[in-house]
């Protein structure tokens, strides 16, 4: 695909718009809505699917329980601590440098939300650019990027196309004529008419929208600029060539799940449709509660001793008309209640999380109905909980740290290109960095750390099973390497001790010691007889 030829960036945007392509955003989008705590609608047409409209007006709509959200941030731990980032072939001012551009970057939270966005949407490109002085990094959702995808390997993208216009300002010029996109889908028009006045308009608005509104940013290795829906190239400065061209490199990373042959990775979605069903459910559940809660009240009379007002408690009054019985004459009044296994739907549901939760490799303190939480019982606990998070998604690690590496390359292109430029500021300016510098990173690992309880305990257990004496005692409690401190703080500790022990005086030949003389002196006359 040659970008300089209109008509193939008409052939691209008719790609874009595909309707495989809009079925691929329109999932990324409600898992990103669902994500972000944007439930109501979904789950509201989910019960739309299983029940009529009025019943769903009237039920409870239960949407704030985020189970997604809470499974993302237990599963996302790569950067939720510190990371650690050496560079090879750099002084130490550049180093400092270097760490100041990531720093200022942002690296680690947008990475971290790199992290979240690949555990729900099973993928995450991000880019980094120039702007106000400095490298920021920005990252896409899959419903805000699309590839120009290399047709020889279509797991390889050639280029990117990021959609940067805002649909709000069109569609509030009439939003009643257009389609347009909705929360919970593609939404067209109820009825169109087929007049050629009509027609026209929608043409001219289609044109419109296509030529003023639509904005789309391209980039490849060789080429950069910005284009209208017609595949027309609106840059003011009429320069359409990379700024990274001379270093044949794109400013964009990606972290993905396994591909099937396509570039972009066809997500589970479990995650999402799981949260909505989960909460319609609790829906269901809060409808139930809200019907069990009144009795029913029924009325059996003659049609013509039936009052005019006949609506009582949450609901309407139920009539048995007994014309023609027996009784026909007699009112009569009653509260029927249904029989509801509350407990039963209650457990059924909370099995249900907990299947999932459980699917998802997680512990039952990730989300649970009872409140319960699942803490540590000591360090060591804590420590080998923390190894069994690392093992359960050391491929992830993995895929970072690759991503890492592919972000300190553009980095260090971007340096290149901007040195002397006014488009960064010096701070940020590192010259004549190695072609051969790498960047090595420690992701964060969990350290046995023991209680004060635990230390003692275990210093107690030596010293009573004879393999450790008080200087030992000392040299642990404290952490000290240096036997003579140690000793030197042990007769301390024995010098302050004494006191409390007590110093033997010994008394004067005068100084009645307490003793009973007068059977002292009883016992030696009777030694002497």
């Amino acid at each position: 695909m040659d970008l300089s030829n209109q008509m193939d960036r008409v052939r691209l945007l008719s790609n874009i718009r595909s309707e495989n392509n809009k079925a691929r955003k329109q999932v990324s989008f409600k898992s990103f809505e669902v994500q972000s705590g944007r439930i109501h609608p979904f789950v509201k047409d989910d019960l739309l699917g299983q029940y009529n409209r009025n019943s769903v007006k009237e039920m409870p709509l239960v949407s704030s329980i985020n189970v997604q959200k809470r499974v993302v941030d237990a599963k996302s731990t790569i950067y939720k601590q510190k990371v650690t980032r050496t560079f090879t072939e750099l002084s130490d001012e550049q180093h400092d440098q270097m760490r100041l551009i990531y720093r200022d970057m942002c690296a680690d939270a947008k990475l971290n939300q790199a992290n979240k966005g690949y555990n729900y949407q099973d993928q995450t490109i991000g880019m980094i650019v120039p702007k106000n002085g400095k490298l920021i990094m920005r990252v896409f959702k899959m419903h805000q990027i699309d590839a120009i995808v290399d047709p020889e390997d279509p797991e390889s993208s050639l280029g990117f196309i990021i959609s940067t216009f805002d649909r709000t300002n069109y569609e509030e010029i009439d939003s009643n004529k257009r389609d347009h996109d909705t929360a919970t889908g593609y939404s067209g028009r109820s009825s169109q008419s087929t007049a050629t006045q009509d027609q026209d308009l929608d043409i001219a608005e289609k044109y419109q929208y296509q030529k003023y509104v639509e904005r789309y940013l391209v980039w490849s290795p060789e080429y950069n600029f910005f284009m209208n829906g017609l595949g027309e190239i609106i840059d003011e400065d009429g320069e359409v060539s990379s700024p990274l061209a001379s270093e044949g490199i794109m400013p964009f990373f990606e972290v993905s799940k396994e591909k099937d042959f396509e570039y972009f990775v066809r997500p589970s979605n479990n995650l999402t449709d799981f949260t909505i069903q989960f909460n319609s459910q609790l829906s269901d559940q809060a409808n139930v509660i809200k019907m069990s809660a009144y009795s029913v009240a029924v009325l059996k009379a003659p049609s013509e001793l039936q009052p005019e007002i006949q609506e009582i408690g949450a609901n309407v009054l139920l009539k048995l008309p007994t014309d023609g019985e027996k009784e026909n004459g007699t009112v009569d009044f009653d509260f029927k209640a249904p029989a509801t296994n509350m407990s039963g739907i209650a457990e059924a549901i909370n099995d249900l999380l907990n299947y999932f939760i459980t699917s998802e490799g997680l512990s039952g303190d990730t989300l649970n109905s009872s409140g319960d939480s699942d803490k540590p019982t000591s360090g060591i606990d804590r420590f080998i909980r923390g190894i069994q998070k690392i093992e359960a998604h050391r491929d992830d690690y993995e895929k970072f740290r690759k991503a890492e590496e592919d972000i300190y390359r553009i980095v260090k292109a971007w340096l290149r290109v901007l040195q002397g430029s006014d488009k960064l500021d010096r701070k940020y300016q590192i010259s004549a960095i190695s072609d051969n510098s790498e960047i090595r990173v420690e992701f964060h690992k969990p350290e046995l750390i023991q209680t004060e309880s635990e230390k003692l305990t275990n210093i107690q257990t030596k010293m009573d099973m004879g393999i450790a004496s008080r200087l030992d005692a000392i040299m642990l409690d404290r952490e000290i390497d240096d036997k003579d401190e140690a000793k030197k703080l042990l007769k301390e500790i024995d010098e302050m001790e004494m006191p409390q022990l007590g110093t033997f005086t010994p008394p004067s030949e005068n100084e009645d010691m307490g003793l009973d003389t007068d059977n002292m002196k009883d016992d030696e006359d009777e030694d002497e007889e």
